[in-house]
C-alpha cells in the first residue's frame, strides 16, 4: 500500500514569529486583528481510498459523519443568526421564522454536502434565454424567453439529470426587445 503524501501549510510562518511566540505586528503596541492574519493550518492528504482496509474506510466515514453533524449545527445557528439580525425580525415572529430559516439552511447544507453537490440552476436572465419547458414551468405567463426566475431548477449534480423543474416568468420577443433597449 502506498504511503499517503502529507503536505503542511502554515500561513503564520516561523520566520514571522519572535522567540516569545509573538509576531512583529504585536510588538508595535497594537495587535492586528485582520481576518487575513488568522493563524491557520491546512493539511492535505493524498491517498487512494480504494487501497484502504474496510476498517480504515469505516473509521474515515465515521469521522466524516461526526464532523458533518457538528458542522451542520454550527452552520444552521450561524446563518440563522446572521439572517435574523440583518432583517431585524420582530420578536413575535422571530421563533417561527428562525425555525423555518434553520430548516432551509439545513436543506441547503445537505445539498452542498451531497457528493457530488446538488446543482441549483439559476441562469443570468440579462441575456435572451429561451424558455425551456423541460426545465421550467411558467409562473403566470409563458413566453419565448425567460423574464425572471421565480424558483430555480435543481439537478442531481452539475450537468446531471433534473430533480425538480424550476418556475420562471415568461416574456415574448416584443416585450424582451423593449426591456433590452
Amino acid at each position: 500500500m502506498a504511503e499517503p503524501e502529507v503536505k503542511h501549510s502554515d500561513k503564520d510562518t516561523e520566520s514571522e514569529r519572535n522567540k516569545d511566540g509573538s509576531s512583529d505586528k504585536e510588538h508595535d503596541g497594537e495587535v492586528d486583528t485582520n481576518q487575513n492574519d488568522v493563524n491557520t493550518t491546512e493539511i492535505t492528504i493524498d491517498s487512494d481510498f480504494d487501497l484502504l482496509s474496510k476498517e480504515q474506510k469505516k473509521t474515515i466515514m465515521e469521522a466524516k459523519n461526526f464532523f458533518e453533524i457538528h458542522l451542520t449545527n454550527e452552520v444552521e445557528t450561524t446563518v440563522t443568526d446572521l439572517i435574523s439580525k440583518s432583517f431585524q425580525m420582530k420578536m413575535e415572529s422571530r421563533d417561527f421564522l428562525e425555525t423555518y430559516i434553520k430548516k432551509c439552511v439545513n436543506i441547503c447544507w445537505l445539498m452542498c454536502r451531497h457528493n457530488p453537490p446538488v446543482f441549483i440552476e439559476f441562469p443570468d436572465v440579462k441575456e435572451n434565454i429561451p424558455f425551456d419547458t423541460n426545465k421550467y414551468k411558467p409562473y403566470t405567463r409563458s413566453g419565448k424567453y425567460i423574464d425572471h426566475i421565480v424558483w430555480p431548477a435543481l439537478h442531481l449534480h452539475e450537468e446531471g439529470p433534473l430533480l425538480c423543474k424550476g418556475v420562471a416568468q415568461g416574456i415574448g420577443q416584443k416585450d424582451r426587445n423593449k426591456l433590452c433597449k
